[in-house]
């Protein structure tokens, strides 16, 4: 369980860099391509949720809402490929909230792996900062050109894609070393 929520923390950092990466080397087109690609992924998510709930045999038990999730996910899909300028309209919106919740994991990351007496938890915790820094800029929207705020947008999906591949070399370092020391207090015994 914990190497699949490794590999899922690794594929959106990497995915954040190279979606930060596009939307600054083709600030102009990148909002049109993000918003069709969006809404596919949205649609096809939203499908294999509702398909998993429905072929599902067994009774998943309350609050596992894969039906509610896959339902949204395809409505919101199929809303923002007919009309991809909603993208473009709520675009820095969301992504500055992404970044605030993103900003709000690595401070928690960081004071998890202080609890840990982990001695590289500040960098976690600065870099924590400054990922939701970017967000409350994003909110304020300090840009009037359009292109220097999707470049600016790029700027920080960019960094908070290298932040989390930081956060995430930290706390596999320190998973290490407790199950190396949990290892050598079992072979003691």
């Amino acid at each position: 369980m914990l190497k699949q929520k490794k590999y899922v923390f690794l594929c959106f950092a990497l995915c954040s860099i190279l979606l930060g990466l596009f939307t600054l080397i083709w600030p102009q087109t990148s909002l049109l391509v993000l918003s069709y690609a969006l809404g596919a992924v949205l649609v096809c998510y939203g499908v294999f949720r509702i398909f998993a709930y429905l072929l599902q045999k067994d009774f998943p038990g309350f609050y596992e809402f894969s039906l509610v999730t896959g339902g949204l996910c395809l409505t919101v899909g199929v809303i923002i490929l007919c009309n991809p300028a909603l993208v473009e309209k709520y675009f820095s919106f969301v992504l500055g909230c992404v970044l605030l919740i993103s900003g709000f994991v690595k401070l928690q990351n960081a004071l998890d792996l202080r609890r840990m007496d982990y001695s590289g938890w500040l960098p976690v915790l600065i870099l924590g900062f400054l990922a939701a820094a970017l967000a409350v800029v994003i909110f304020l929207d300090p840009f009037t050109a359009a292109n220097v705020a999707v470049m600016f947008i790029g700027g920080a999906l960019t960094a908070d894609g290298l932040m989390d591949l930081w956060s995430l070399h930290c706390l596999n370092r320190k998973i290490k070393e407790l199950e190396k020391m949990v290892r050598q207090d079992m072979e003691s015994d």
